[in-house]
């Protein structure tokens, strides 16, 4: 387990949703539906007590 300095804890975290467009593309889908899937999926996890801003 990797021991985290809790004097050195990042306030923001960046996700970059890369591939989003190839999931789309694959299921003949909108790429604008892969976005919002991925936004939905971020949704389900605010337990990790994660800010979406």
């Amino acid at each position: 387990m990797i021991e985290l300095d809790k004097n050195n804890i990042p306030l923001h975290v960046a996700i970059i949703m890369d591939g989003n467009g190839r999931w789309a593309k694959q299921r003949n889908k909108l790429r604008v539906l892969a976005i919002l899937m991925a936004l939905a999926l971020f949704a389900e996890r605010s337990a990790m007590h994660v800010k979406l801003v």
